[in-house]
């Protein structure tokens, strides 16, 4: 590892160095973010289009009783299928099948070993979450359970004093001003507990850097070129997620870069990845990876391939997570 990492990740203590999911992702001025992912924009609607629904209103006017109706409840039905694709729009962004490139050579001054040998992997189409889990979303989740540990008896939080959220009065609430910050403090537990809940699963980390890198091998979510504008990076600076839209990656996540590392389901085995090997195993006890740097450290450790790589009973203020589940 290289010196200046070896420096940071011995001050994080762990020996390896170092969230609204219903927020929109600002789209660009064409709809689209990166390749294969699109997302509506306001400008869609041309002035024809908002002229329809009156022309067509018109049209009517000179129709049969029975006709009228049969328009009102066609107009009915596709205003419900309108409404169900919106509730499909569950705060998570589709990433396709097809093949990604994963790690790095490990040779520049921000490369790790652990990134190495480069690979091209072919994974099938998964969700995930846009934005990283916050503070009041993973409050619903503790006051819904009742108890701060898995089904198995292990811790989900870490100490109080590094919680973004607090209990009183016998519910857990996020820490005024925090609602919107990602949930951080917690263990892998607590992270592979609350994705459990919400009926989804923590990425893999192939799946996690698919996401945030593209079919580009982009190194950085927005590019190949670290900057700081882009991402939440500084002492304290940590905030709400989705507020650096100009950081989406390809497939239009955000805050992939900096804010909070983030827990993967992935246990942390040298490459060449192998999803068959066993480290995907959630019964296991080794370190588990996670991704995508945060508001403390380097900055140049938030690219893509870096694999942070802390125990799972381990937690920090500056680690959180976001959740992902297969395609039906």
């Amino acid at each position: 590892m290289p010196e200046r990492l070896q420096q940071y990740s011995s001050s994080q203590g762990s020996g390896h160095g170092d969230a609204a999911n219903s927020l929109a992702v600002p789209p660009a001025a064409d709809g689209q973010v990166g390749r294969g992912c699109q997302y509506p924009t306001p400008a869609a609607s041309s002035a024809r289009d908002r002229q329809a629904p009156r022309a067509a209103s018109s049209a009517r006017g000179g129709l049969s009783l029975t006709a009228r109706v049969v328009i009102g409840m066609l107009s009915v039905m596709g205003a419900g299928t309108a409404m169900a694709q919106n509730a499909a729009d569950d705060g998570m962004v589709q990433v396709p099948a097809g093949p990604f490139t994963l790690g790095s050579e490990g040779k520049a001054i921000d490369e790790d070993a652990a990134e190495k040998p480069v690979q091209t992997l072919e994974l099938p189409a998964f969700r995930i979450d846009r934005n990283e889990v916050t503070t009041a979303q993973y409050c619903q989740f503790l006051n819904a359970a009742g108890k701060e540990q898995d089904a198995q008896g292990r811790a989900c939080l870490g100490p109080a004093r590094m919680l973004p959220i607090a209990k009183a009065d016998g519910a857990w609430r996020p820490l005024p001003g925090r609602e919107a910050f990602p949930m951080t403090g917690l263990t892998w537990y607590g992270a592979a507990a609350y994705a459990a809940w919400a009926g989804k699963r923590l990425p893999s980390e192939a799946e996690w850097e698919k996401a945030a890198r593209g079919p580009d091998a982009r190194k950085f979510p927005w590019g190949n070129t670290l900057d700081a504008s882009k991402m939440r990076f500084g002492q304290d600076n940590i905030g709400p997620v989705g507020e650096k839209p100009e950081g989406a990656s390809p497939c239009g996540c955000l805050d992939m870069a900096g804010n909070a590392w983030e827990w993967t389901r992935s246990a942390f085995r040298p490459y060449p990845y192998v999803a068959t090997d066993g480290r995907e195993d959630p019964a296991l006890t080794e370190r588990r990876v996670a991704r995508g740097g945060s508001w403390t450290g380097e900055p140049h450790i938030a690219h893509a391939s870096y694999r942070f790589r802390p125990d799972p009973t381990a937690a920090y203020p500056f680690l959180g997570f976001r959740c992902a589940k297969g395609v039906e």
